[in-house]
């Protein structure tokens, strides 16, 4: 016989689950914001430590900015006397090179003397543009369903890694010779970038529009739109946890320097703090808004983990988040 407890009894449970369900659920806004473009980005990458940003600003070009000091460096433009329209931005860990395109032509930059290392044109047109730790050598997402490695001393494509449709996103496994890809196909791959072979894939129930490693090397993080975000072991392929971001589309992701947690940007302006081992999410944080440059929730372009246990997140509205942890 079921025993039915006194209204008193009912309140108290609904009021400790509410409380339990909105704790859960808290979000903080940011502890500072700063502006670094006013009309919004299209895109800004940091480098590991969140001393460097370079960004893509909207109707003003390129420029590299010093996060401590909210200060820009230098303004990048791939013509002089005129603002370049640029979509893809790309920052090295070390923090030394940057890279900006306008989806198809690409310029890297010396991020301590401001100056051009090399101009090139891409052989179709970039869905994604990243580097690895030293900046030596680029990998480009492309429209035509490849993945390519420009090596910048020489801007020679060394290698291409085929999907079967747009590539989405790319980028190097730390201390190896892996590389991870990402497509509108459904697949992750992993490969070994220096002998082209396929060494692990994932299949996905839609496109990946983001893969990232962790430092060590031996986790990836593969996010597949409004599904799952979904961490491998890099070594069998197995997956390690899933984070539970269903239906909240992710645009960036970056793991903490010992690797145990993982922060991840979405398209909806938040910022969220995950155990790496089990997905389980720790904390929650929400970018400011600006009405007057987007009407909705400006995406994270890039996150990292700052100094003094602060979470720094570029937003496409064109402010810099500092967050508290």
């Amino acid at each position: 016989m079921k025993t039915k407890l006194p209204v008193t009894a009912q309140l108290i449970l609904l009021l400790l689950f509410t409380t339990l369900f909105l704790s859960g659920c808290a979000e903080e806004p940011p502890a500072e914001t700063n502006e670094y473009a006013i009309q919004g980005v299209r895109d800004g990458k940091m480098d590991a430590t969140g001393s460097k940003v370079v960004i893509s600003s909207i109707n003003h070009g390129g420029s590299l900015w010093t996060i401590s000091d909210n200060q820009r460096l230098y303004n990048w433009n791939h013509q002089s006397g005129a603002f370049s329209d640029l979509t893809l931005t790309a920052m090295s860990s070390n923090g030394q090179t940057a890279m900006t395109s306008d989806q198809k032509n690409m310029v890297a930059w010396n991020a301590e003397t401001g100056k051009s290392l090399g101009f090139w044109t891409a052989p179709a047109i970039l869905h994604s543009l990243s580097l690895n730790p030293s900046g030596s050598i680029a990998v480009l997402g492309r429209r035509d369903n490849l993945a390519s490695i420009l090596d910048i001393n020489t801007g020679q494509i060394l290698r291409s890694f085929p999907h079967q449709d747009t590539v989405r996103s790319a980028s190097f496994v730390a201390n190896s010779n892996f590389l991870l890809t990402g497509s509108e196909d459904l697949n992750a791959h992993l490969w070994n970038w220096r002998t082209g072979e396929k060494v692990l894939s994932w299949t996905h129930k839609y496109p990946v529009d983001l893969v990232v490693s962790n430092n060590q090397g031996t986790t990836a993080f593969v996010s597949s739109y409004l599904d799952e975000g979904y961490l491998y072991d890099l070594e069998n392929g197995n997956q390690i946890a899933t984070t539970g971001t269903e239906r909240n589309r992710i645009s960036a992701a970056r793991f903490s320097k010992d690797d145990s947690k993982l922060l991840l940007g979405l398209f909806d302006g938040h910022v969220q703090l995950h155990d790496a081992n089990t997905g389980a999410l720790i904390k929650r944080w929400k970018a400011h808004i600006r009405p007057q440059v987007y009407r909705e929730a400006s995406h994270i372009t890039d996150l990292t983990f700052g100094n003094g246990n602060v979470i720094l997140a570029m937003g496409s509205n064109g402010l810099l988040n500092r967050f508290k942890q």
